[in-house]
């Protein structure tokens, strides 16, 4: 039966990336935090002082929990992301010692990396897809000094 109530709902855009990161750091973190919790509650003897802190302190110790936890690295957090929208390529899969060993149908911008090769077809790098390589993995893999 139809309702005149109104309701009021919120949407908020949340990244995929940051949202599977929380997630995963607060299963993985469950154990702790709920040990953490019966131990503040709980806690009996000498020397357990942890029932003592106000209820905000321990939850202001479960978010830096979490917080550390579910810091994904800067390349994790690109690579996700493209993946996730679908915007990856092959380059940004493989490490800089795969790339120059790939077959150079597979470089962008090559005339033919739209045609079909057979999976056992493998076209030797030149010294001009080398450096073109190079150069397009210059932002993804800075060089370390």
């Amino acid at each position: 039966m139809p309702s005149m109530e109104m309701l009021l709902t919120w949407v908020v855009r949340v990244d995929a990336v940051f949202l599977g990161a929380h997630l995963e750091a607060y299963i993985k973190l469950l154990p702790t935090t709920q040990t953490l919790r019966l131990c503040h509650r709980f806690g009996i003897g000498e020397n357990v002082h942890i029932h003592r802190l106000p209820t905000e302190l321990v939850a202001h110790i479960e978010g830096y929990l979490i917080k550390e936890e579910s810091r994904p690295t800067e390349a994790e957090r690109f690579l996700s992301n493209y993946c996730f929208t679908g915007e990856c390529d092959p380059v940004h899969h493989h490490s800089k010692e795969q790339l120059l060993r790939l077959p150079s149908h597979y470089l962008p911008g090559r005339e033919d990396s739209a045609r079909q090769q057979p999976r056992d077809t493998v076209i030797p790098l030149t010294p001009e897809d080398r450096h073109a390589l190079k150069e397009y993995m210059a932002d993804d893999y800075p060089e370390n000094d």
